[in-house]
């Protein structure tokens, strides 16, 4: 689509340049031995009417317009292409902090022993370290296949997972208690 706009405005300035001589005319045989004029023909041509065609008037306007329309066009279609670059690089960097993310649940799980929890909520943080996994690769596939869209949304579900194991789990530890775990970051 955005070719053949391209192109018809190529078409369109190249039709209006001032640059272009025009052809001499080409004498044409009599009117009984010539074969009739192909229908193209009178289109290619504008009628002799004695008076210059209006577009050669505003000739100059319309060269700088087209000028003008030109280089828009074209920085627009450059802009489009390194935002377009930008935008994959920063999905690929989602998807590398995706799975970053998603091997670390192994190393959450590790803290378990330490947090000397019941069954009941043992069961209850792995459930949710599990989650928080499925979460991570869900984006990252989302990354991987340039779901832009999708990435939002699963980052509210981990977000929200983080935010219900911390306020299960780590409202019972003081921030003394915190810092000198190994596995804690103060």
């Amino acid at each position: 689509m955005r070719l053949a706009c391209l192109l018809t405005l190529l078409l369109f300035v190249t039709a209006c340049s001032t640059d272009r001589k025009p052809e001499p005319p080409v004498s044409q045989p009599a009117a009984s031995a010539a074969a009739p004029a192909p229908a193209y023909a009178a289109a290619t041509e504008p009628a002799d009417t004695g008076l210059p065609a209006m577009h050669a008037i505003h000739n100059n306007r319309l060269q700088q317009a087209m000028d003008r329309i030109n280089t828009l066009v074209y920085r627009q279609m450059r802009d489009e292409v390194n935002a377009s670059v930008e935008t994959r690089q920063q999905t690929q960097e989602v998807a590398k902090t995706a799975s970053e993310l998603s091997g670390t649940v192994e190393a959450i799980i590790a803290t378990l022993p330490a947090l000397r929890l019941n069954p009941g909520d043992q069961a209850t943080f792995r459930a949710l370290a599990d989650k928080l996994r499925l979460y991570a690769k869900q984006m990252e596939e989302q990354a991987n296949w340039n779901q832009i869209h999708a990435i939002p949304a699963t980052m509210d579900a981990i977000t929200s997972t983080c935010t219900s194991c911390h306020t299960l789990f780590r409202k019972n530890r003081s921030i003394l208690e915190k810092c000198s775990d190994p596995n804690y970051t103060c």
